[in-house]
């Protein structure tokens, strides 16, 4: 019974060993087989990698644009991903390595047949010696024998594609499209810089605008709004379109804040003052527009109540000089106007002033009358200050001849004189605040001018840098010429060395005038003489050229000496007859 069981034994440890050295041998098969699939999963991702980045260079190399070199590391890092997921889909299980090392070696699935036997727990008898043929072949067997090489036409492929796509990311891009990378970029500094200056320069209009309604009427929070929906951008064509739109609704705002007709009229007013000595001093500020400081120079005028009549009178005679020559030149503003529009109605217009005002019994109503007629609410304010100092000089006349008379002035007169002076009062107030709200708007619409002029320069300054590029010139050297570089001033050419005119429309003088008359007077300098046009050796000029053939000559010659004949035998025959 012993004999058996030691036998038993001896068959036993012989099956492990060989199962243990055939699980040796597949473990090496299977790191073969997996080093041989990582090789060509790397070889085909590399391939497949390669071509995929060559066909995005050559879509950027065709337009004429420098590669992104960001798609080689996203391609790189997707490649890597996709390889190392398909290496390990592809790695071989034991069983796989034991079919393979069957066909590889030509074991006639020995391998397969102990690994079955073994999972199902046979290793005595057959099995047994199975187990040991099998292991004594496999101590006979070089598991690297097994070729790992990938193949070489695919390997020599994916190198030259990889090659070539890396190659594609040193090709810089064409000069044209370099100018234009150039100029998107220098318009991304540039709209970037502007858009800063302008917002700076709205904070300094802020901070420049004391007055309250100088501040309401700039609105600086709306403008803030304005430059900060601009935007920095590489599009020149965006970027003079939101600078465009942005000098537009400028222009608006400063066409809320014109007064250019109130100017002229303070203008003509300033004229009138000019020829008087003692109002000479308010035309000054009036032509310099300083019209707050004339304003209140108007109220420096006004007399003192207190003092005796004939003393207010005195004080008060300055200041109605002074508004009577304003009323006289916002009457000759609203004349002028009015005969503009309808020439042939300036006379009925003027007479049916006139006949209110005798119908009336008071040049007050003629005056409201007239500025009704147009002028503005400055020409309105001026009659009735100028009116209203009238009625006061009346009253302190009246006063004073009253006083002196009587030697005292009853309460009705010196009642009355003070209503006129608080009318007059009231109206030069409202005159001084007009002046002052003009004065007001004036810098307001300044601060607005110089706003649109660094839009209009923004403009500009991208249009330079759109017009000059790198390389400006000819073809070669001698031909062409940059603009840009030009020092010589052209009439015919816009070249930058431009003058500009400033100035407001209808001021200033002129080297000719323009006179219209509607009929019947009126004398031209031009004369027209009808004259009859004589055309004298035209025949003999064209017979005498010596583009025309002689025979041509001969044959016009012959036929006037015909009709000479005819001519000279015509009376010979009229006599016959006879």
């Amino acid at each position: 019974m012993s004999k058996p069981s030691s036998a038993r034994k001896m068959s036993h440890q012989t099956s492990t060993d060989g199962t243990e050295l055939i699980g040796d041998f597949l473990q090496s098969i299977r790191q073969r087989l997996g080093l041989r699939a990582l090789l060509q999963v790397t070889v085909w991702t590399t391939l497949v990698a390669g071509s995929v980045m060559l066909l995005i260079a050559m879509s950027y190399v065709l337009r004429g644009h420098s590669v992104d070199r960001q798609w080689y590391l996203w391609v790189a890092v997707l490649g890597v991903v996709a390889g190392v997921i398909a290496a390990f889909t592809r790695r071989a299980s034991v069983d796989g390595a034991a079919t393979f090392a069957d066909h590889f070696f030509g074991l006639k699935d020995l391998l397969i047949t102990c690994l079955h036997a073994g999972r199902s727990g046979r290793s005595d008898g057959f099995y047994a010696l199975q187990a040991e043929q099998a292991a004594d072949r496999v101590q006979q067997l070089d598991p690297q024998a097994i070729d790992c090489r990938p193949p070489r036409r695919q390997l020599w492929l994916a190198i030259a594609i990889a090659s070539l796509s890396l190659l594609l990311a040193f090709k810089q891009p064409s000069e044209a499209v370099q100018t234009q990378l150039d100029l998107e970029t220098t318009m991304l500094v540039e709209t970037e810089r502007m858009n800063q200056e302008l917002e700076d320069l709205v904070d300094e209009l802020e901070k420049s605008s004391d007055d309250e309604e100088e501040r309401e009427l700039l609105d600086p929070d709306r403008l803030r709004e304005m430059v900060e929906e601009l935007r920095k951008t590489k599009d020149y064509k965006e970027a003079l379109r939101q600078y465009a739109k942005l000098e537009q609704q400028l222009e608006k705002a400063r066409h809320k804040l014109e007064q250019r007709r109130d100017e002229q009229l303070l203008a003509r007013a300033a004229k009138e003052l000019e020829k008087a000595e003692e109002t000479k001093s308010l035309a000054e500020r009036l032509q310099q527009k300083k019209f707050q400081e004339a304003g209140e120079q108007l109220s420096k005028w006004k007399p003192t109540e207190s003092k005796p009549w004939n003393q207010q009178r005195r004080e008060l005679a300055r200041l109605k000089a002074a508004a009577q020559r304003m009323a006289a030149a916002a009457r000759n503003s609203r004349q002028g106007t009015s005969s503009s529009h309808n020439p042939n109605s300036a006379s009925k217009q003027s007479a049916s002033v006139s006949a209110a005002g005798k119908s009336s019994g008071g040049s007050g109503q003629a005056s409201g009358t007239a500025s009704s007629d147009g002028g503005g609410d400055l020409a309105e304010a001026i009659e009735q200050l100028a009116e209203s100092l009238k009625e006061w000089d009346e009253a302190l006349e009246e006063c004073a001849s009253q006083e002196k008379r009587e030697g005292q002035c009853d309460a009705k007169s010196a009642g009355q004189c003070k209503a006129c002076a608080s009318s007059a009062n009231s109206n030069l107030s409202k005159l001084s605040k007009y002046l002052r709200k003009m004065t007001i708007k004036r810098r307001a619409n300044q601060k607005l001018s110089k706003l649109c002029k660094a839009c209009s320069q923004c403009q500009g300054g991208l249009g330079q840098c759109a017009g000059n590029g790198p390389n400006p010139g000819g073809k070669k050297a001698g031909w062409g010429s940059n603009e840009s570089r030009r020092d010589v001033r052209e009439e015919l050419y816009d070249n930058g060395q431009t003058a500009s005119l400033t100035g407001i429309k209808g001021q200033g003088p002129s080297q000719t005038t323009v006179e219209s008359a509607d009929e019947g007077t009126g004398v031209s300098t031009r004369r027209t003489v009808e004259r009859e046009r004589q055309f004298r050796r035209q025949f003999e000029s064209f017979v005498s050229r010596e583009d025309v053939p002689a025979e041509v000559k001969s044959g016009v010659k012959r036929y006037f000496q015909f009709i000479h004949q005819i001519d000279e035998t015509q009376p010979t025959l009229t006599d016959s007859a006879e």
